[in-house]
């Protein structure tokens, strides 16, 4: 079976929570305010060590780490997927410095609701004693205890809800980025933390400039343009990269979509499949004739009870029950809470 790999989530996901009801950023109790962090950002790609194509990475399976592990299997939902990012060492015995060394643990802390984080740190620093050895062990470790005390270090800390003028909201929103940046290099120094989240800061700050332009009410439509233009042309990769998949998911769902309105059903399997393989493809399949089977249910159902409400012979009480007896009959549990009665 082909197995998945999991794509780890960014910041700039929840930054675009920004205009929606609200935001909810944890940081540290103690605040750190020194706007001039946000300005100080030192691009990731400066960082990443440029590895020979002939080092390995981490030469571990789900299975093989399953089978040695001191802690057990790994949660179910993590058995099916590809280990995300690597773990590697030079030829002189350091440790490759990427980002994809922060993909690493957070695979692993993907399951830190089920586990908590103390089973999650103990998985992590045994999988780096499986795969690493000598100073790229310690160093990996190091990195490591530094982002953990980060993240702990946001377990207690303010909220940001949507109350207030949008104006007000960024420029606290501001303000929390520059919070959460100083704590990133107080917590990990200056070239971890950037290495670890210099993409996402680069595109946080593209956001926050956009959203001010938007909401500029003393520029005129044209100025707008033109200053969303210019700064365009400065945006971030990371942030031209999810443009540029956006609107290809858009196009591919508006696709779909057609072919949905006009009945072509293998003309969406084919698509899929092209684009996800044909286990995927499957599964959407068989989502769709779900989906399809219970909107005629529903019609039925609504159908069904508007029948019901006609019925003279029988009390409010007899009918509600007969319809909540027909809504038990016709739908599965997880089905009952999405229809109306």
């Amino acid at each position: 079976m082909k197995k998945k790999t999991i794509v780890t989530c960014t910041v700039m996901g929840a930054l675009g929570l920004l205009m929606g009801p609200f935001i909810y950023y944890k940081l540290h109790a103690e605040k750190l305010t020194d706007k001039a962090c946000i300005r100080e950002y030192i691009p990731a790609v400066l960082h990443e060590q440029a590895a020979p194509s002939d080092i390995p990475e981490h030469p571990m399976t789900i299975e093989e780490y399953n089978n040695r592990s001191h802690y057990g299997p790994l949660r179910s939902y993590l058995a099916d997927v590809d280990i995300d990012g690597s773990l590697r060492m030079t030829p002189e015995g350091h440790l490759v410095r990427s980002r994809d060394i922060r993909r690493f643990f957070d695979f692993f802390l993907m399951a830190v609701n089920d586990e908590g984080l103390d089973i999650c740190s103990g998985r992590i620093e045994e999988v780096i004693g499986m795969v690493l050895k000598g100073e790229a062990r310690k160093e990996a470790l190091d990195i490591w205890r530094s982002y953990k005390t980060y993240r702990q270090s946001l377990s207690d800390g303010s909220e940001m809800t949507d109350s207030g003028s949008r104006k007000e909201g960024i420029e606290r929103f501001e303000n929390i980025l520059a919070e959460r940046i100083a704590l990133r290099r107080k917590t990990m120094g200056q070239e971890i933390a950037a290495l670890f989240f210099g993409d996402e800061e680069a595109a946080d700050r593209y956001l926050i400039e956009k959203t001010k332009i938007q909401n500029n009410s003393s520029m005129s439509a044209a100025e707008k343009a033109e200053a969303l233009r210019s700064l365009s042309e400065k945006r971030p990769h990371i942030w031209a990269a999810k443009e540029a998949m956006t609107r290809e998911d858009n196009e591919f769902d508006e696709k779909i979509e057609r072919m949905r309105q006009s009945g072509d059903r293998n003309g969406m399997f084919a698509l899929r499949e092209e684009r996800y393989g044909k286990e995927s493809a499957d599964r959407l399949a068989a989502l769709d004739s779900q989906k399809d089977s219970l909107n005629r249910r529903i019609l039925e159902f609504n159908r069904s009870v508007k029948l019901i409400e006609k019925e003279t012979d029988l009390s409010s009480q007899e009918k509600t029950k007969k319809i909540l007896d027909l809504k038990t009959s016709t739908f599965t549990e997880w089905e009952r809470p999405l229809v109306k009665t």
